[in-house]
């Protein structure tokens, strides 16, 4: 009976290489949440207020792109909110204007104590100052005051997700190749078992027929 050597009792790959996938899963989550915090400042650091009747300037380059909102500071509900009539001016460099997409105010946010609605946005057609004049075209249900701002929640909210799946996605391939190779290491293993149990050695193919010998015939 053949006897199985204990390197052959080994699984290959270990099971060690398990953790990695743990790491790598758990590392894309941290690698979100902080691309999530990256976002949320990025948003803050684009949105700022203005007064209306006052031209507000901000330096922007060519696509750069900037929503407007109109603000109430009385924390009303965001679902009483309709777009305000407003009349929006948009001067580019040089003098050239900029006509701006007007929204329907589908999009609103609030925070508690203040209250916003998309009016308005526009795209940078080219590098320098752009001014922006909001003036209200009724004397009802007036904003407070004026917001620009980049929010885009659905870009941000899909580069959040894409860092996260993408240690998620590493780590379920790695388990996936993992699985299948120890899974193959595991037959040929309980296989050669079965082998040595039974009493036939393990010792591969059976050698080729040896040739007939060559040497001198001899009569009695």
């Amino acid at each position: 009976m053949s006897a199985i050597s204990s390197s052959d009792d080994r699984i290959r790959p270990s099971a060690w290489w398990y953790l990695l996938c743990a790491v790598l899963a758990f590392g894309g989550l941290i690698l979100g949440i902080r691309q999530g915090f990256e976002e949320a400042g990025r948003i803050a650091d684009s949105y700022e207020r203005f007064d209306l009747g006052s031209a507000y300037e901000i330096e922007l380059r060519r696509g750069d792109a900037r929503d407007l909102y109109a603000i109430w500071n009385d924390g009303r509900s965001t679902d009483s909110l309709t777009r305000p009539a407003l009349a929006i001016e948009i001067e580019g460099p040089n003098g050239s204007s900029v006509t701006p997409t007007l929204e329907s105010g589908s999009q609103t946010f609030s925070d508690g104590a203040h209250s916003a609605i998309r009016v308005a946005g526009f795209e940078a057609p080219s590098d320098g100052t752009y001014a922006i004049t909001v003036l209200p075209e009724e004397t009802t249900d007036v904003p407070d005051t004026m917001g620009i701002g980049s929010l885009d929640l659905l870009d941000a909210l899909g580069r959040v997700l894409g860092t996260i799946a993408l240690g998620f996605g590493l780590a379920i391939a790695l388990v996936i190749a993992l699985a299948i190779t120890r899974g193959r290491a595991k037959k040929r293993r309980r296989k050669a078992l079965s082998s040595s149990y039974l009493g036939v050695p393990n010792l591969g193919p059976p050698a080729p027929p040896q040739p007939p010998s060559s040497g001198p015939i001899t009569f009695e």
